[in-house]
């Protein structure tokens, strides 16, 4: 029987980014951790946003196409019930280990894990507007 660290690895995709033995601890977590999890999340991470948009009575679609970025970004900064639920889709994923660094670096993990994922939902806007 797999452990449950091996199981949280084998589900992660493999990004290919290159990490260097000179590189921040920070940011190392970042490109070997957060980012595979979040690619692996990013379905459930629109559709838990298209839900919030939903919540919120539709006004994304009402904003200009322009005004969408800045609107993903100051909700996800702002709106501390859907932060807390986009940290924990990620943070769900997080072996052992991932969790005592993180609990080391928790507010500095969290800013990278909104901005991240505000980044990969404006990038996605055209799936937001389906």
């Amino acid at each position: 029987m797999k452990s449950r660290s091996e199981a949280l690895f084998q589900l992660r995709p493999n990004l290919n980014l290159t990490t260097s033995p000179l590189q921040n601890p920070l940011e190392h977590f970042q490109n070997t951790c957060l980012r595979p999890i979040l690619k692996f999340q990013n379905e459930l991470l629109l559709e838990v946003f298209k839900m919030h948009i939903s919540k919120r009575k539709n006004l994304f679609y009402i904003l200009k196409k322009e005004d969408r970025p800045t609107y993903i970004s100051n909700e996800i900064s702002k709106d501390n019930q859907l932060r807390k639920l986009l940290q924990g889709i990620t943070l769900a994923l997080f072996t052992f280990e991932e969790l005592s660094f993180y609990q080391e670096n928790k507010s500095e993990i969290n800013k990278r894990i909104n901005r991240l994922i505000a980044q990969r939902l404006i990038d996605q806007l055209q799936l937001l507007e389906a």
